[in-house]
């Protein structure tokens, strides 16, 4: 897979005429706010959900705020009948809600780019029945309402991203407009995002302005110049691309802390892990460095698309430096890599084990 090339004077005079479109509309205006970076605090981890306020926000250009009275979803492309849907027509689909976690595929062991939350909305499937895809379709493209410069290579982008059509007719991929039981909030999406569960963030495309339907692999910017691992093949000195969607079985620690200096007799590691679309098995900690392990107890039930959480009460045997990890297992006999993969030259689905040292002193 080779990198996007496009014209820069064809870039910004797609952008021109996509602002003026929708302007003309009254959809929207532009905020001038720099790309969004939040991480959620993972050492606070107490509950399944984790509260709006705390869920982590990625973007990559100005936001947008939308408005109800002129938005519109248009669902185009190898269709039978484009469709242009307000959001009242939008929410008259059968609705449910899912739990989904979600995490940026760049997010490191130990990092605060995960969050879970309840998501309601409709399912995709149902949007593109009623447009009717035509045969031969192969991806669903997803593009946004945010557009801008990109924050490294300075050209002007909409942020769009594409699945297979075999996963957006999966019942478990939606259109939202809700999340934990209120309207999406601006910086989420509002007024409706892409919730596309097993799927790294990136692909959960937020302010949704446009579905298309294509009939061949989908080349945008945010397809083949992001979100893709490159990994030298060493037979041929080559690199293999390809672009990062599903996520990848993963464990966390969230207390104590890396650095942590324990004087109890005892402490609980505790921590969440998520398999994708998998579910996760067991999850093991070590407290001696990975020399010995021990089965973690499961606080919740495991399911695909959300993350469980775990704990194990350990008591140190001795005073001193001790360095704690976790793996987990899925129930189809994976587990994490020990170590980050060598042949990888970036670093996207960081899931090898997350580690942590302490120092305990007691009495």
């Amino acid at each position: 897979m080779r990198p996007i090339r496009s014209n820069r004077r064809e870039w910004l005079l797609r952008l021109i005429a996509a602002a003026c479109a929708r302007s003309s509309q009254g959809a929207w205006r532009q905020q001038k706010v720099p790309p969004l970076w939040r991480e959620s605090p993972f050492s606070e981890l107490s509950s399944l959900l984790t509260p709006t306020r705390q869920f982590f926000l990625r973007s990559h250009l100005s936001y947008p705020q939308l408005d109800l009275s002129g938005w519109e979803l248009t669902v185009d492309g190898r269709v039978q009948q484009p469709l242009k849907l307000n959001f009242a027509q939008l929410s008259q689909f059968n609705s449910e809600t899912r739990r989904v976690t979600f995490e940026c595929s760049g997010n490191p062991p130990g990092g605060g780019l995960i969050s879970t939350a309840d998501w309601r909305g409709t399912r995709l499937q149902a949007i593109l029945e009623r447009a009717g895809v035509l045969p031969g379709a192969q991806e669903i493209v997803f593009e946004g309402a945010d557009f801008g410069i990109d924050e490294a290579e300075n050209i002007p982008l909409v942020y769009s991203r594409s699945i297979p059509l075999e996963k957006a007719l999966a019942d478990e991929t939606m259109v939202a407009w809700e999340m934990n039981g209120e309207a999406l909030p601006w910086e989420h999406g509002f007024p409706a995002r892409v919730i596309v569960p097993g799927y790294y963030a990136m692909s959960h495309v937020k302010w949704l302005t446009r579905i298309r339907v294509l009939d061949r692999p989908y080349r945008g910017f945010y397809m083949v110049k992001r979100y893709f691992t490159a990994r030298r093949v060493e037979s041929t000195g080559e690199f293999e691309i390809r672009p990062e969607l599903k996520m990848k079985l993963k464990s966390q620690i969230a207390r104590p802390l890396h650095g942590e200096q324990i004087a109890s007799e005892s402490t609980i590691v505790t921590g969440a892990a998520w398999a994708g679309d998998g579910i996760v098995g067991r999850v093991e900690v070590s407290t001696d460095g990975g020399a010995s392990w021990v089965v973690a107890e499961l606080m919740d039930k495991p399911q695909s698309y959300s993350w469980v959480r775990w704990r194990h009460r350990w008591t140190p045997a001795h005073n001193g430096a001790h360095t704690v990890v976790c793996r987990a297992f899925d129930d189809r006999g994976g587990t994490q890599p020990e170590r980050a993969d060598p042949t990888v030259i970036n670093r996207y689905g960081n899931n090898w084990y997350h580690r942590i040292d302490l120092m305990v002193r007691r009495g």
